[in-house]
């Protein structure tokens, strides 16, 4: 009997659902590129790539990777998880807007975004990044679509984690707040 499931691979924020089927072993590898532009592309900067198999990823919780370049050698890491998905295709439309944010910006208002996190134990993968809305403490993000498989393994209790951050060009995020909740708290919420 062959054992087939659907596992999604998540590497740095970027999810993809891969089918696995427990007799075969795939290779799959993960490459990091440096886009000096705002277009998708293929073309930019190798950083380091990380090769692995769809079974080592599946069999642990995460799977941290050092980055390999053919120049430079052992550089920096990323790190893989593998979580099992159903074949369930219900699509979710999130439309989030935050209300007096608070001021992180020494000069003007915060330019905030939004991070949607599912949550398995102790670890958290990032599934949708919002753009950012500039110089707005009452910002309305526009609306994102997401297949529940992705979301929360279409588990309506699944542990969601939103975080929204002000963008920085020149530093890190600041976090601005943060909270849980989970797909079913979500559905009751009244649409405008």
């Amino acid at each position: 009997a062959v054992v087939s499931t659907q596992s999604a691979i998540t590497a740095g924020g970027t999810s993809i659902d891969i089918p696995y089927i427990f007799e075969k072993q795939v290779f799959c590898k993960v490459m990091v590129v440096d886009d000096d532009d705002d277009k998708a592309t293929t073309t930019g900067d190798n950083l380091g790539e990380a090769e692995f198999t769809l079974g080592q990823a599946v069999s642990k919780k995460s799977l941290d990777l050092e980055l390999d370049h053919k120049r430079w050698g052992k550089k920096g890491s990323v790190q893989v998880s593998a979580s099992h998905t159903t074949k369930t295709k219900e699509l979710v439309t999130l439309q989030f807007e935050g209300a007096h944010l608070e001021k992180k910006d020494t000069f003007g208002k915060s330019d905030p975004f939004f991070e949607i996190y599912r949550v398995t134990g102790a670890q958290e993968a990032l599934v949708k990044r919002s753009e950012v809305i500039q110089s707005n403490l009452n910002p309305r993000w526009m609306a994102v679509e997401i297949a529940s498989t992705q979301l929360c393994n279409s588990d309506d209790n699944a542990t969601i984690m939103i975080k929204v951050f002000d963008h920085d060009d020149a530093s890190l995020p600041d976090l601005i707040g943060q909270c849980t909740t989970t797909l079913k708290e979500m559905k009751k919420v009244k649409k405008d």
